[in-house]
């Protein structure tokens, strides 16, 4: 069954995106490409609409964007920005000549901030970091880099959000996040093999036959039979399992008050004390559904009585 999937970037990475998920195979991919994040909504909204998809992939900006438009069982994978993007992008910071501080960071978690200049042996009173928060405002984020700007004004920025790229790019250094080819693949074949594990996972099925046994004499087998069957039904592993009660079969016996039997509930098991006459056939047959055990051609019943609880007698004949 081919697999549909939702691909929300931004323009400038398009053919990088494209070309990661190029390995794939019985995908569709459905774009959804912006070039201002408030259009990721419609475009969004849109293509839910004409498509039905198994899968999305998409970024922390466009999720939080569209994430109340994503139906509840819809599977999706969220691409964030790791220490190896910004390294590079330090990287490519050196290699215009900048030096790699002062340096002001947006989107980043601090902790991946942190983390990267630590190991490259940047000051920290060098770095300034704003991590995303969905309720952050643009102006609050061109706010906060003009601010390094006028106390650095030898420094650079280094930024995800397009919208930022619009309102600075002419009055400040500055330097996009890249995303890398291996970083979108492992996400967009992360996203596929969870989707047909979960395929997998609904396609499968399994039976199984729970019978009261052990039970007193004096006991209620069907306050019993209702008592397994409220077990099984709070059980968490059996939340969408369907649970079936059936009543017990009656097993004649060949010889009243001498089968040791004590109730249908523990299944068509011949225990007779005496050995029966040899009859036409096989003198033992197995018993349909019991496993091993095994009934004797005399106890054998020709049709069941759907009886409670006893056990029926009748005659020899």
């Amino acid at each position: 069954m081919r697999m549909v999937l939702g691909l929300v970037l931004h323009s400038s990475h398009q053919a990088r995106m494209l070309e990661a998920s190029g390995t794939l195979r019985g995908v569709q991919l459905e774009l959804v490409v912006y070039e201002q994040e408030r259009e990721i909504r419609p475009k969004v909204e849109a293509l839910l609409k004409r498509a039905r998809l198994d899968g999305i992939l998409l970024g922390r900006v466009p999720y939080d964007a569209c994430r109340d438009l994503l139906p509840a069982d819809l599977p999706f994978s969220i691409n964030r920005y790791t220490a190896l993007e910004l390294t590079l992008t330090l990287g490519r910071a050196l290699r215009q000549g900048w030096a790699p501080a002062p340096v002001s960071i947006d989107t980043f978690d601090r902790s991946v901030v942190d983390d990267v200049t630590t190991a490259l042996g940047i000051e920290p009173e060098h770095v300034t970091c704003l991590p995303y928060d969905a309720e952050t405002s643009y102006d609050r984020i061109v706010d906060f880099h003009e601010r390094f700007l006028s106390e650095h004004p030898d420094g650079f920025v280094i930024t995800v959000r397009s919208e930022v790229t619009r309102a600075l790019g002419d009055k400040a250094r500055m330097l996009n996040v890249v995303p890398l080819e291996s970083s979108v693949r492992a996400e967009v074949h992360e996203l596929v093999l969870r989707i047909r594990s979960q395929r997998a996972t609904e396609l499968s099925f399994a039976a199984g036959i729970f019978s009261v046994i052990d039970f007193e004499k004096d006991s209620n087998l069907d306050r019993a039979r209702v008592g397994l069957l409220n077990m099984l039904l709070n059980t968490p592993e059996f939340a969408d399992a369907w649970v079936d009660t059936r009543a017990a079969a009656a097993w004649p016996c060949w010889r009243p008050g001498r089968c040791s039997t004590r109730s249908p509930a523990t299944g068509p098991r011949c225990r007779c004390s005496a050995r029966p006459r040899r009859r036409s056939g096989s003198a033992w047959r197995r018993a349909s559904g019991s496993g091993p055990r095994r009934a004797c051609a005399s106890c054998w019943p020709r049709r069941r009585l759907r009886t409670p609880s006893r056990p029926v007698h009748r005659a020899a004949s």
